[in-house]
């Protein structure tokens, strides 16, 4: 692959790592708002052991697993983009939302078990190779992108399902975060058409229809080699 279209491809997954889209009433999210507020799920289930243990155990599987991915992601990322949290000058909102407030919530806020030892261990490179950033991070949405697709709409099902509407109570606020995830998630995959060739297999999102919201990429056979 060429230094252009390289290079596209990687300002395309910068983009959704910075989610300058707007989310309606959400706001401008960004992939550390993301793990933030995936460790605040995991608390919360924390809180609810046996209702957790006893009818959905596979929600704390699925919290970490996400977690791994936004962690995968970012150690794929940033040691050519260091900033790739950093907002643009002209959101003043945003203007000190930095790496560094990523890694005071890894130390700070997770209170999940430590998978540090299952995370992707990438080999030392020359932070000025993007191509060797670019296949870093299709290694880890080759691994694991449909993976958290196919989870999360697992998860948002199980949410809507009436006859679980009291288990899930204690957590209802966080469709809108698991809707944010799969915004996320369908971006990423749509800013890496054309490299990421794996068949997807997710079910349909089953909330409120989000299309709208979603990034439009040009068409990767138009990008010149």
């Amino acid at each position: 692959m060429n230094e252009t279209r390289t290079e596209i491809y990687l300002e395309r997954v910068l983009q959704v790592c910075r989610q300058l889209s707007d989310y309606s009433h959400q706001g401008y999210y960004n992939i550390f708002y993301l793990s933030a507020e995936n460790a605040n799920i995991m608390n919360c289930l924390q809180e609810h052991p046996k209702t957790v243990a006893t009818i959905f155990p596979w929600t704390i599987e699925t919290i970490e697993r996400t977690d791994l991915f936004f962690e995968n992601l970012l150690s794929a990322l940033c040691p050519t983009y260091s900033d790739v949290g950093l907002y643009p000058s002209d959101h003043p909102k945003f203007e000190n939302h930095h790496i560094d407030l990523y890694f005071a919530r890894r130390s700070d806020w997770w209170t999940g078990r430590d998978y540090s030892h299952e995370l992707i261990k990438f080999e030392n490179s020359d932070p000025k190779n993007k191509e060797a950033c670019l296949n870093r991070v299709v290694k880890v949405c080759r691994h694991q992108l449909f993976e958290r697709l196919k989870s999360n709409r697992l998860f948002m099902a199980a949410l809507m399902n009436k006859k679980y509407a009291a288990v899930f109570e204690m957590i209802a606020w966080y469709r809108g975060h698991l809707r944010s995830n799969d915004i996320f998630f369908m971006n990423l995959y749509r800013a890496l058409d054309g490299i990421i060739n794996n068949k997807p297999d997710f079910p349909d999102w089953p909330g409120q229809d989000y299309t709208f919201l979603l990034f439009t990429f040009e068409n990767p056979c138009k990008i010149k080699e």
